[in-house]
């Protein structure tokens, strides 16, 4: 059985996020505490809203689509994932769970977005319900 979450997280992934990003390191920080933020206060919405909790040792693998929005280019692959982390980290955040536990597969990018944002598909083969736990 799998159990599975979808979050949507409403803030396109700024360029400082990105390995070749130069910013200064307190403009960095900030940028990533408003994404970690975001993502996880996103995920812990969802989560509230499916009643769905994911348990702490098994793999959760996660599919990522990034909506840009209209004249911003996509970019390549590997820089696509690295973007995502701070994202990834606050997701980690909210589901209480190690990031190392995720298996992020390749990112998808889609152009001229109604509503740029980034939207996650969690899944994980071992479901737990809140009304499993004590």
């Amino acid at each position: 059985m799998t159990v599975s979450l979808d979050v949507f997280v409403p803030m396109e992934p700024d360029h400082g996020l990105g390995p070749n990003a130069r910013l200064h390191w307190r403009a960095k920080a900030s940028l990533v505490a408003d994404t970690r933020a975001a993502a996880k206060y996103a995920t812990v919405n969802a989560l509230h809203q499916s009643g769905v909790l994911f348990p702490k040792e098994y793999p959760i693998q996660i599919e990522a689509v990034i909506h840009w929005k209209k004249g911003r280019k996509m970019m390549d692959p590997d820089n696509a994932s690295a973007i995502l982390k701070s994202y990834l980290d606050g997701i980690a955040d909210a589901v209480e769970v190690d990031d190392s536990l995720f298996q992020l597969q390749p990112v998808e990018q889609v152009g001229k977005a109604p509503v740029p944002g980034v939207v996650f598909f969690l899944s994980s083969l071992q479901p737990v319900r809140k009304d499993d736990v004590g």
